[in-house]
């Protein structure tokens, strides 16, 4: 149970003075601690990406979301482990206040050479099914601590973010202003909307390198 209720504390994101300190500390405790797993069959993380939104951190591209920490949150990229999380309704829109989560964007099935790749795919693996009546609960997908800790080395690159990733400054020539509320328009102006799009907020584990990958156009660049 300690490494259940330390991996809940730190996705509380209580008083975080360092994000990307915490989200290494996180990473690291979901690829060597942990494992996902569905009707007893175990997944390991390959692959996941940090969004996380704070008036010191706007990194407005996170999905608004009311959450507990842990809480599965699914949005249209997928599904996340969410950070404690709150939202509020702005000039008619859904804007976060503070939280965000991990995205899950690759996972290698238990006996399985070749991993399941892409956000989407995971969502399909993982909750694919379950029985309405409530009587059978292995069906859906929990964390559970790594009986041995793993010792995969763990590395880290920018995250797959479309139209973003690559070509910034077009995106910057194209965006419409009256596209942003104002609570963004500053933001987006500021510089730290670009900085945080170039911050290396998505891990993997490095033996991913090595897995037959094919068809994935968001693989990482090794």
């Amino acid at each position: 149970m300690e490494k259940i209720e330390k991996l809940q504390e730190l996705l509380q994101m209580k008083n975080v003075e360092d994000v990307k300190k915490q989200f290494k500390e996180i990473a690291n405790m979901l690829f060597q601690d942990f494992h996902i797993e569905k009707e007893g069959v175990r997944y390991d993380f390959l692959e996941v990406e940090f969004y996380f939104y704070n008036e010191k951190h706007p990194d407005f591209i996170t999905y608004p979301r009311n959450t507990k920490a842990g809480e599965w949150f699914f949005h249209m990229s997928g599904v996340d482990i969410s950070f404690k999380s709150e939202k509020e309704e702005r000039e008619g829109k859904e804007v976060a206040v503070f939280g965000g989560g991990i995205l899950v964007r690759s996972i290698l099935k238990e006996g399985e050479k070749t991993p399941i790749t892409g956000s989407y795919k995971c969502v399909d693996e993982l909750f694919d099914k379950f029985d309405a009546f409530g009587s059978n609960l292995e069906n859906f997908p929990i964390l559970k601590p790594n009986e041995k800790m793993s010792k995969e080395e763990i590395k880290s690159c920018v995250r797959w973010i479309p139209p973003f990733t690559g070509n910034f400054d077009e995106v910057k020539k194209e965006r419409k202003e009256k596209e942003l509320s104002e609570k963004y328009k500053k933001e987006f102006d500021s510089g730290k909307f670009e900085e945080l799009i170039n911050e290396k907020y998505r891990y993997y584990r490095a033996d991913f390198e090595c897995m037959s990958v094919k068809n994935y156009p968001a693989q990482p660049k090794f």
